[in-house]
């Protein structure tokens, strides 16, 4: 395994709010992440979503719950009962 899998592995294993912490360090200290053109509603949006996840008042939901939701969701939509 990589290096680069390495760190990938152990950010998945990082809890929602540490993962956005990271993200926001490494978009300060790397520069990788490339400035986007967002318009300031979008903006907005962005920065009251970051603040309800570092505030703790949203309420995040593992990847793999919120796959599960959405599979569940459609299965019903679809009118089927079977999972």
């Amino acid at each position: 395994m990589s290096t680069v899998q390495e760190i990938e592995k152990a950010i998945l294993g990082l809890g929602s709010k540490d993962q956005v912490e990271l993200l926001a360090f490494m978009e300060q200290n790397c520069g990788a992440i490339p400035d986007q053109d967002l318009s300031p509603e979008w903006e907005d949006e962005l920065s009251r979503r970051v603040a309800e996840v570092e505030s703790g008042e949203a309420v995040l939901v593992p990847h793999e719950e919120a796959i599960s939701r959405a599979r569940a969701a459609a299965r019903e939509g679809a009118g089927e009962t079977h999972s």
